[in-house]
């Protein structure tokens, strides 16, 4: 008989070990096959959302500026071109500063200032030709050394308009809504990084967005491994808890 019951115990054992494979590959199958997509689904869908919000923005700041250009009086005086584009710029409230280029890469701003940017990639880029609009990585201005994008428009004569715009509101919609487990950061076309809320994890899970209004601008939300894979690990953490426990008795 207690031969018996032994054979019967090791029988029984054997079960729930066959068992305990059976559930816990199955298990990791369903989330695999239905969780994770959800949930790189879910962080795809943040990604596009924030990079909308910061294209909408850009794009709101080309109309503008497309619009001021017109202003520009070729037959005024460059202080009263300035002093017309300092009223607006006063209206909107989203630019460092409005300014004119001249053809020798000398840049006539708004708030007095003046400076040359011939050395600067996105001058260099304007002068070639062909576009309507030009747009600068983040640089820190000259004016108050804060970050901000650099457009430039042509006018003609080899001028252009300018306008520096602040990027606190970019970095605000990069900033918000924190995900947890992770970091955001836009890089640009050649992988460097513009702006970030902080360096991403090891082996960080990359979800991104184009920025399309900044030509090879885009997005990238950094995740944790540990945060994107938690799920597999609790789960079959708990089934190997609960199967051990039944096991042993």
């Amino acid at each position: 008989m207690q031969k018996l019951s032994e054979k019967v115990l090791k029988s029984m054992r054997g079960a729930i070990l066959g068992a305990m494979v059976v559930l816990l590959v199955l298990t990791f199958g369903v989330t695999a096959l239905v969780l994770r997509p959800k949930i790189d689904t879910l962080l795809e869908t943040v990604a596009r959302t924030k990079a909308g919000e910061i294209d909408y923005f850009l794009g709101r700041r080309l109309n503008e500026m497309t619009l001021l250009r017109k202003a520009y009086r070729p037959d005024a005086t460059w202080e009263e071109n300035l002093a017309a584009f300092q009223t607006y710029s006063e209206m909107l409230g989203v630019y460092a500063s409005l300014g004119l280029v001249d053809e020798t890469g000398v840049v006539h701003t708004t708030a007095g200032n003046h400076f040359s940017i011939r050395e600067r990639s996105y001058y260099r880029e304007a002068c070639q030709g062909g576009q309507p609009y030009v747009l600068s990585q983040s640089i820190f201005s000259r004016e108050d050394n804060q970050p901000v994008v650099i457009v430039l428009m042509p006018l003609q004569n080899g001028q252009f308009f300018s306008g520096a715009i602040g990027v606190e509101y970019v970095q605000e919609v990069i900033r918000g809504d924190e995900i947890p487990a992770s970091q955001i950061r836009i890089v640009n076309a050649q992988g460097e990084t513009e702006m970030e809320t902080g360096a991403f994890a090891a082996h960080a899970r990359i979800y991104e967005a184009e920025i399309p209004t900044h030509p090879g601008w885009s997005l990238q939300i950094g995740v944790s491994p540990l945060y994107v894979d938690g799920i597999f690990y609790l789960l079959g953490a708990f089934l190997l808890v609960v199967f051990w426990l039944l096991y042993r008795r």
